[in-house]
């Protein structure tokens, strides 16, 4: 009798692979966030040796595929075969495809490793690494850091810009590299509690102006001029006519204005940036300035500004390693008619997609 129950608890109980798994992505050089933000990979396996799958690349080009087809598990490998249809889209033009499928996967520990199979796995130099969970199980990455004390200085400097009877600037933001290899744009705000706004920026490349925009308000109303455009004046809302420009010459498009006008906007900078992070205090033009590390992962956005301990106004700011805005603020100044009006840009060369805005090209 104990010679059974020994040989019973050396038969392992088979791997129950049936129901739904999700698949993680881990790609060499990237974050858990940014390996599958743009990708996704669903299987429901059934208990009648059936399986379906759903997965999304939108990486450069938009590839949907569903698969089904049926599953055999022999010990810790499991062996998918079946067919897939699909579509592809480039931006240029939209493909249907279908064909056969042939995944291999192996079972350790509770998950699903991808062996062979699928255009991620072809390549035996793959960056890409594929582990299918348990839906409900996915692993969550943690939320960004949030220091409190950089929490409240952020707060402060919010107060401090949207409680600002007028505020004007004029500053650049440039690469580090040297002229003509690098960029610069220069750029002017304008700004009355009235309501009315008005920012303008000229990019220059390689000494040459390769750029111009202009967008202003007068109370609800705002319009914008992208000289890609070919000088055209749209009336858009404000938010949107900053962040098209914003795309178009950078992130100083968005940053003061969204501050001087955060009703404007869907959300504040702090909601924007879930992580704050109070770096330390280094010195800008004489001036102690506190250095806070925003970020926002989930969206792949990271800035970090300079804050005058004194004023709390901005004055650096930057989102790449090598590039640097840097501002002159005047708050509570006078300003005259001139410095609010708005007008048009002269025309660049248009490009087809810039005929409409595009609409929200991410926060400041």
């Amino acid at each position: 009798m104990s010679a059974i129950v020994l040989l019973c608890a050396r038969v392992q109980k088979p791997f129950d692979v049936t129901g739904p798994w999700v698949a993680r992505f881990a790609i060499t050089g990237l974050s858990d966030r940014e390996s599958n933000r743009y990708q996704s990979w669903a299987l429901q396996l059934n208990q009648d040796g059936t399986f379906t799958g759903h997965l999304e690349m939108h990486i450069m080009v938009n590839i949907v595929e569903d698969d089904r087809g049926t599953y055999v598990l022999s010990g810790s490998a499991l062996h998918l075969k079946g067919s897939s249809q699909g579509t592809l889209d480039d931006g240029y033009r939209k493909e249907n495809n279908s064909g056969e499928l042939d995944y291999k996967l192996t079972e350790a520990n509770g998950r699903l490793t991808l062996v062979s199979g699928g255009f991620w796995a072809r390549n035996q130099n793959s960056r890409t690494h594929i582990v299918f969970w348990r839906r409900g199980e996915v692993p969550v990455p943690p939320p960004p850091a949030r220091n409190p004390i950089g929490v409240a200085i952020l707060r402060k400097v919010e107060s401090v810009y949207a409680g600002c009877k007028s505020y004007k600037d004029e500053g650049t933001f440039k690469t580090q590299g040297k002229e003509p290899d690098g960029w610069k744009v220069r750029f002017l705000t304008r700004f009355a509690r009235s309501k009315a706004l008005r920012f303008e920026a000229t990019m220059r490349e390689r000494g040459k102006v390769t750029e111009q925009d202009a967008v202003w308000s007068q109370g609800s109303k705002a319009w914008m001029s992208i000289s890609l455009d070919g000088g055209s004046r749209h009336q858009v809302p404000l938010e949107q006519a900053l962040k098209f420009a914003a795309h178009e010459v950078g992130i100083e498009a968005l940053l003061i204005p969204h501050l001087l006008t955060p009703s404007e906007f869907t959300r504040s900078l702090d909601k924007a940036y879930p992580g704050i992070v109070l770096k330390g205090v280094e010195k800008v033009g004489g001036k102690a300035c506190s250095v806070l590390n925003l970020s926002n992962p989930d969206e792949e956005m990271h800035l970090t500004i300079w804050v005058d301990n004194a004023s709390h106004l901005i004055l650096q700011a930057s989102m790449f390693g090598n590039a640097m805005i840097v501002y002159k603020p005047i708050v509570n100044g006078p300003l005259t008619s001139k410095d609010l009006a708005g007008h048009q840009v002269p025309p660049g060369k248009a490009r087809p997609h810039h005929l409409a805005p595009r609409g929200s090209e991410g926060d400041p």
